[in-house]
Parts: structure tokens; C-alpha cells; sequence
């Protein structure tokens, strides 16, 4: 278990076996009685030669209920013919990661050229004598985190494409494996997901309707859960409130394409306008939840300090994430209102199609493809930069705090009902958060059910690991970037949006 990981998925590539099913495996598990070594047995039914074990755990029992490997990958090595034993590591802090938390199980994967066994799920009793604190979670992401840090790097994903000042790398996840590339001036070009893709389609130009510069510009795409069937993908603009005006406003719009690689504009359906009272905090995101309602991230309107009160006010949209139904219309609306939405129905003059409020300028938020959940980078004012986990009816804080601090600083404030950050850094760290991806690639196993996000400012990548209870974040790379936006493919891989020299790079293994 010393081998860096790559080593071991080389190794695994590389092998070939005559089995045409693999070997049954049985699975025994153990602490020492100082509860710092956990000891692996692992004993197959016939020879192992060039097959894998892969190694599998969790808190929770039930995530291997149905029948699959379940669990987070804790480890990866090459099967020995005959027992293999394998201390996972010294877990010197195990004693009180595991307070309250008496249990682990665990489960192996045996893979042989294809063929795959699993064995029964094993429980690890725990033996913990000294007073601590933490969870199984903390205890699962140590050993998770611990056994070898993976080492990654970018790669320029196109390298013969540049483009002009992009800000969204997104997929249709229509089945064609392709890409589609926002600028900020209007333009929004299709690419193949290939290395050697050395054209680029344009795919829709709005660049002779929007307002330009700074915060402005065409800043959000997202495509319809049906795109393959009806066409449909949506888009988050700014444009001038009239001919020659100095003022904007934002614009919610929803486009059908004409072809597979191009779009009439006079498809156009607006569904929303949004008069902005400043030039910056815009937000610009789009998302479709696994609901199939979308999701719209807007800022307080900009100025700085939030001067309007909006972000606190729940009866406009500015400061604010929406949730609203394209599929229906209701009133004289151009969309419906989910019915679950937090505030349908009230009576307190509040927005029905708020989904949560408090927010400075969640410039961008992704939803994690397998739990669901939603993620969202706020950019900070003048001290921190935060990410949140998105609930319904959720208070984020800002203007009455700014992170987990209050706003002003040095003043004191009521926090009672706010949603404090999951994780959040300080401008000695970064000054312009971009909030990602969750990893959910198979290039990287040790990076998956990673959050990915970055800062524009400073160019760091981070990866944040939540288990529900506590998150846990590592700088990943100085990537020397101005990033102005993540990426992620049908496939889970994450790419690298850069402003400064106009290219898309990937998280690629070193």
C-alpha cells in the first residue's frame, strides 16, 4: 500500500488473467488492542495473478445494501495468490476520531480482466478508551486522505483552441460527448471533447445585445435535462435597459437550437429581466437540479457592502438563489413556481421563487451528480470567501455577515437562524472565489466525491471532502491562473476554465 496510486492503476491496466470469472474473496478486518493499526486480510478461493483488490468503507452500513461495492475507496493494490495482508496505516488519531462511533465497515472488491467478486461486508469493532472528539467520518476521510496523496496536474485539454475571455465550460450530457464553451462577450462556441479538436463551431452570438465589461456579459449556460429531445438550453446576460443606457439589467432567456451546432436567435423565449441597480455583483449561473427545476444564482446588485439591504430582503430577487419550473407557465409568468418552493403561497409580499436568500454574489453553484446536494461559491466583500451547501429556505447571512464573521467587521450582530459557510478562507489566501465541481471522474479514484473549486485572484485549486458533518479542504495546486470558472464532462472529469489566456486545461493524474 506504499505504491502511489497511478503506480497501482498502471499495474492494473497492464495485467491480463485467464479467469473467466474472479476468485471468490473473504474479507477480516481489525484494530490492534492499542487502536492504532487496522490490519486487512484479504483470502481469495484460487490464485489472484494479475488481479486488484480494491478496499472499501463507511460509517454507514446501508450504503452497501445494494449490493455494489458502496462506500469511499480507501485503498487500491495488487492481489497476492495467496492471503494478502495490508496494514491501511498508522492511524495514530483513531482513538478519538472515533467518539460516539464505535463501528466501521468494510468491504473488498476483487477485480480480475473485467470480472469482478465482492466480499461480505465486514464490521470493525473499534476500541476506544480515551475521550475525543470527531466522527466515523473523520476517522473513513483519514484514512481515506492519508494512505498517499495523489498527485495531479493540468493538462491544456485543447490545445490548438484558444478562446476570448471565457467564463463556462459546459456539457449538454446528451450522449455526444461534446463541450460548449461561454464568452463573455456573447459568444458560445461547440467543440469535441478530444485533445486534437482544432475547430470550434459557434453555436449562438448574443454579442450584439449585451452590455460589456467587468461583471457584465453573457455569464451562465445550462441545457435542458431533455436537450437531446426538445433543444432547449437557457442562458443569464446582461444588457442594457435601453439603447445607448449606462444601466442593465439581467436577462433570463431560454434558446432552441436550430441545429446540432447552431442557434437562430429568433428562438429566443425571456423568461425573466432583472434591473440592476450597479454594473457588478451579478452572479450568472444556471444550474438544472436533479428535480428538474432550474436553479439561478443572482447577486445583491453590486456597489459594494451591499448599500440596498438585498441580500436580507426577501421581497426582490438581488442577493438570492431561485428555483423556478421552465416547463410550465403560471399567471403571467413565463414559468411556474415548484409547489414545494420555500415561500409559494405566503403571504409577507416574499418572492415565491426564492430558494434561498442572504447571498453577496453566488457567481457560480453545481449540483453534485450523486447525492444531490447543491454547492455554491459566494464571493466575499473585503475580508472572507466562502462556500455553501444550498438548502431550501436557507439564510446565508450576508449583509449581516460576511463568512462566518459579522458585517461589519469589529461589530456584533444577531446570528441566530444563518447558515455559516461549509468552509471559508481569508483574503491572505485568495480574494475571488470560484465555486466547482464535485469529482466524479475515474481518472483520479482518490479525488472522487471531492468538491473542486478555486480563486480567481490567486489561481489555487482546492479540494473539499464533507461526509456530512465535518469538511475537510486541501490545496490541490498553484495552478497560476485566473480561473475564472470549472468545468465538468458526461464522464465526471473536471476542466479548468481560464480568463487570462483563453484556455480550457483538465485535472489530469501526474
Amino acid at each position: 500500500m506504499t505504491r502511489i496510486l497511478s503506480a497501482l492503476l498502471t499495474m492494473l491496466l497492464a495485467c491480463a488473467t485467464s479467469f473467466a470469472q474472479a476468485p471468490e474473496v473473504s474479507l477480516a478486518a481489525r484494530l490492534t488492542t492499542s487502536g492504532t493499526i487496522l490490519t486487512v486480510s484479504l483470502t481469495p478461493s484460487a490464485s489472484t495473478a494479475g488481479c486488484t483488490y480494491s478496499l472499501y468503507g463507511s460509517a454507514d452500513k446501508n450504503v452497501f445494501a445494494s449490493g455494489g461495492s458502496g462506500g469511499r475507496l480507501l485503498s487500491l493494490f495488487p492481489a497476492a495468490p495467496e492471503i494478502t495482508k495490508r496494514r491501511a496505516r498508522d492511524l495514530s488519531l483513531v482513538r478519538r476520531a472515533f467518539q460516539g462511533r464505535p463501528k466501521a465497515y468494510l468491504r473488498a472488491q476483487l477485480q480480475c480482466a473485467g470480472e469482478q467478486s465482492l466480499s461480505p461486508v465486514v464490521t470493525v469493532i473499534l476500541r476506544t478508551s480515551a475521550p475525543g472528539v470527531g466522527g466515523a467520518g473523520a476517522w473513513l476521510r483519514e484514512v481515506s486522505t492519508s494512505l498517499r496523496a495523489t498527485r495531479i496536474m493540468l493538462s491544456n485539454a485543447f490545445p490548438k483552441l484558444t478562446f476570448s475571455s471565457p467564463l463556462a465550460l459546459v456539457s449538454p450530457a446528451d450522449g455526444t460527448k461534446r463541450l460548449f464553451v461561454v464568452e463573455q462577450g456573447g459568444k458560445i462556441f461547440v467543440i469535441k471533447n478530444n485533445p486534437a479538436a482544432k475547430s470550434k463551431a459557434l453555436f449562438l452570438d448574443l454579442s450584439s445585445r449585451i452590455s460589456r465589461g467587468g461583471e457584465l456579459g453573457l455569464l451562465g449556460l445550462a441545457f435542458h435535462p431533455s436537450f437531446a429531445e426538445n433543444g432547449k438550453f437557457y442562458v443569464n446576460y446582461t444588457e442594457p435597459r435601453s439603447p445607448g443606457s449606462a444601466q442593465s439589467r439581467s436577462v433570463i432567456s431560454e434558446f432552441t437550437r436550430s441545429s446540432a451546432s447552431s442557434t437562430d436567435l429568433s428562438s429566443e423565449r425571456r423568461l425573466m429581466e432583472l434591473d440592476q441597480p450597479f454594473s457588478n455583483h451579478n452572479g450568472g449561473d444556471l444550474a438544472f437540479g436533479p428535480d428538474g427545476f432550474l436553479y439561478i444564482g443572482f447577486g445583491d446588485g453590486g456597489s459594494g457592502g451591499d448599500p440596498q439591504g438585498n441580500g436580507q430582503d426577501r421581497s426582490v430577487l438581488l442577493g438570492k438563489i431561485l428555483r423556478i419550473d421552465v416547463d410550465a407557465q403560471e399567471g403571467a409568468l413565463a414559468y411556474a413556481i415548484p409547489h414545494d418552493n420555500p415561500y409559494k403561497g405566503n403571504s409577507s409580499g416574499f418572492r415565491e421563487e426564492i430558494f434561498a436568500y442572504g447571498f453577496r454574489n453566488p457567481f457560480r453553484i453545481s449540483f453534485d451528480q450523486e447525492t444531490g446536494r447543491l454547492w455554491a461559491g459566494d464571493v466575499g466583500q473585503g475580508a472572507r470567501e466562502e462556500i455553501d451547501l444550498v438548502l431550501s429556505g436557507g439564510n446565508y447571512g450576508w449583509n449581516t455577515m460576511e463568512g462566518s464573521q459579522c458585517y461589519p467587521p469589529g461589530e456584533s450582530c444577531n446570528t441566530a437562524g444563518l447558515v455559516l459557510p461549509i468552509t471559508e478562507y481569508g483574503h491572505d489566501v485568495g480574494r475571488s472565489i470560484i465555486g466547482g465541481y464535485v469529482f466524479s471522474g475515474r481518472s483520479i479514484p482518490n479525488l472522487r466525491g471531492h468538491y473542486i473549486f478555486g480563486d480567481f485572484v490567486t489561481g489555487i485549486i482546492f479540494s473539499l471532502l464533507y461526509d456530512g458533518a465535518t469538511a475537510t479542504r486541501k490545496t490541490l495546486l498553484q495552478s497560476g491562473l485566473s480561473i475564472a470558472s470549472f468545468g465538468r464532462d458526461e464522464d465526471g472529469e473536471i476542466y479548468v476554465v481560464s480568463y487570462g489566456d483563453g484556455k480550457i486545461y483538465k485535472i489530469v493524474p501526474r
